[in-house]
């Protein structure tokens, strides 16, 4: 291969090199692990990354494995420290329910609430959710995928244990039958007592972020969120309000199965 060949595809690899950094300097989107690591074997100064990281934040909730790579790639600890801030925001949080409740809450082996519960400050990624510790009812264990700051929710149906009932003790009667001269006085139909059927309810388990907004249903106060309402089946007005927050309002249809509404409540204007 001649010398200028040689010159012209390395300048080649430069111009494409300080493109892709530059372009990627441009973008408004949060940092991947893979842009981290490109810029620091392509020499980028850490100042400049340092400072990308603060302005874009990163796209990624960094493992103790991951800031190990990115020590051995050449970062400093100041840097580092960065990532693992920008790194909070992308945390994982999941409601949990059961039916029936005050189930214990176990996230990979340990406990973390009572169902009705949120979790908050999870690592993103697969976990494994065991619910259970209810008498007469089977432990559950579900695997649950949550994205970088995703808010997941979670209800659990427990099934009932089968324990095998003893078998039902039958004895004999002997019965006498009314001789034929004497014919058994008749018996009056005994009088069924008229019930009111009981209206059917539903559930609403209802979380704001910022908690402690005040629930009304139909104008009727409630409680403070996060908390879980029972309310006839049917459509409801939900209203929350919270000191220096905005109105919220919305109509809501209660079933019988457990619904699960989760707000961010905006700031009002001043």
């Amino acid at each position: 291969m001649s010398f200028l060949r040689m010159l012209s595809l390395l300048f080649f690899v430069i111009a494409t090199l300080t493109w892709d950094i530059h372009a990627m300097a441009g973008e408004k989107k949060p940092l991947s692990l893979e842009d981290l690591t490109f810029l620091i074997k392509n020499e980028v100064v850490e100042k400049r990354i340092a400072s990308l990281v603060r302005e874009r934040g990163i796209d990624f909730f960094p493992t103790d494995e991951d800031i190990s790579n990115l020590k051995r790639l050449g970062l400093t600890q100041k840097s580092l420290k960065i990532i693992r801030e920008k790194g909070e925001a992308n945390r994982a949080g999941l409601i949990v329910n059961s039916v029936p409740q005050s189930a214990k809450i176990f996230i990979d082996g340990k406990q973390r609430g009572i169902t009705p519960a949120i979790i908050s400050h999870l690592a993103p990624g697969k976990i494994e959710v065991k619910i259970g510790g209810v008498e007469g009812y089977e432990d559950q264990v579900i695997l649950q995928d949550l994205g970088p700051g995703e808010k997941g929710s979670l209800i659990v149906r427990l099934e009932p244990k089968n324990e095998q009932a003893p078998a039902p003790v039958t004895a004999s009667v002997s019965s006498v039958a009314p001789s034929p001269e004497e014919p058994p006085p008749p018996q009056a139909e005994p009088v069924k007592p008229q019930t009111r059927e009981p209206l059917a309810k539903g559930t609403l388990f209802i979380n704001t972020e910022p908690p402690g907004a005040k629930i009304y249903i139909d104008g009727q106060y409630k409680a403070l969120t996060p908390a879980q309402v029972h309310a006839e089946t049917g459509g409801h007005t939900l209203v929350l309000l919270k000191e220096n927050y905005s109105f919220y309002q919305e109509s809501v249809v209660i079933d019988e199965d457990m619904k699960i509404i989760d707000v961010r409540l905006r700031l009002s204007p001043k």
